[in-house]
């Protein structure tokens, strides 16, 4: 006799329900547990990615400006003397490098995307 057919068929499916709800009443919680704390480490990353790309943005706004002065500086020299300003111009190099060191040193995987620590960039 086929077992679909036999009186203990409708048992057997029975006992079958209850261990598989049972088995999914216990495992619902992990997987709520499991989902909390992949958004939770989500979040922290989120954050600090968005931290450290604050961070980035301000010290490179900030050495930009600083830069931008000296420049403008040495621009306003030229005229005058032509050679003091090609000297200042030459000496702003290493800290423009500086600048985009400092930044690949602390978001490389940032910056390296783009290619905006190439040195090509500056000669």
């Amino acid at each position: 006799e086929l077992l679909f057919r036999s009186s203990w068929f409708p048992l057997l499916v029975g006992i079958a329900a209850l261990l598989v709800s049972s088995l999914g009443s216990r495992l619902r919680p992990k997987s709520r547990q499991l989902r909390r704390g992949l958004e939770e480490r989500f979040t922290a990353r989120a954050e600090e990615r968005t931290r450290s790309a604050r961070e980035l943005h301000d010290s490179l706004f900030q050495g930009l400006q600083g830069l931008m002065f000296r420049l403008q500086a040495a621009r306003q020299l030229l005229p005058e003397r032509p050679l003091e300003a090609e000297g200042r111009i030459h000496r702003h190099r290493p800290l423009t490098m500086n600048n985009f060191g400092k930044a690949r040193v602390r978001d490389a995987d940032v910056l390296s995307e783009g290619g905006l620590c190439n040195s090509q960039w500056l000669d």
